[in-house]
């Protein structure tokens, strides 16, 4: 399931990042049902609340079957919830796109454009902090399943949002 395959590849994203230095907040510290979620609204105002820089949500996509890849969502401009963070979003989004990239990932077959730029995902609308909801594959197509069944493929994915991050990190002002 999404869940148990997202807390793989943030258990090994967030090793890559410690393993350089940097302190690394989740959501959850344990992958069972009891601990799946929490709410949007606690999702969105987790990273604020512990101080952090960034916020990436990490998923996996149940699109058509026939379509592959990855892609970023960052908040629109909305007054009184994203107005503060929106540009800045866009800004790690695009650095996120391009350590997928780097890493060798698939960009998104089946949308226009890896990014999408909306006003009606909650987690985002909440966020305090510049943030993103990365879709990293689509767990219907049998390619992308097979990535991210696999240690190897959950590693590269873990590796490529490593990248994204990191590119951020060293541009962010």
């Amino acid at each position: 399931p999404e869940a148990s395959y997202a807390f793989d590849v943030v258990a090994r994203l967030r090793r890559l990042l410690a393993a350089h230095g940097a302190t690394v907040y989740i959501t959850r510290d344990r992958n069972t049902t009891a601990t799946y979620g929490p709410c949007v609204g606690a999702r969105g105002s987790f990273a604020a609340q512990e101080g952090a820089d960034l916020m990436v949500s990490v998923h996996a996509d149940g699109a058509p079957s026939s379509g592959r890849g990855f892609h970023v969502i960052a908040p629109a401009y909305y007054k009184g919830y994203t107005d503060d963070i929106s540009t800045e979003s866009r800004i790690l989004a695009w650095n996120m796109v391009s350590g997928l990239t780097a890493g060798g990932l698939q960009r998104t077959t089946y949308l226009p454009s890896p990014l999408s730029v909306r006003k009606d995902v909650g987690t985002l609308n909440m966020s305090d902090v510049p943030t993103v909801m990365v879709e990293t594959l689509n767990m219907r197509n049998a390619t992308d399943a097979r990535l991210a069944s696999t240690a190897a493929g959950r590693q590269r994915m873990a590796t490529g949002l490593y990248y994204g991050i990191v590119k951020y990190l060293r541009t962010a002002p």
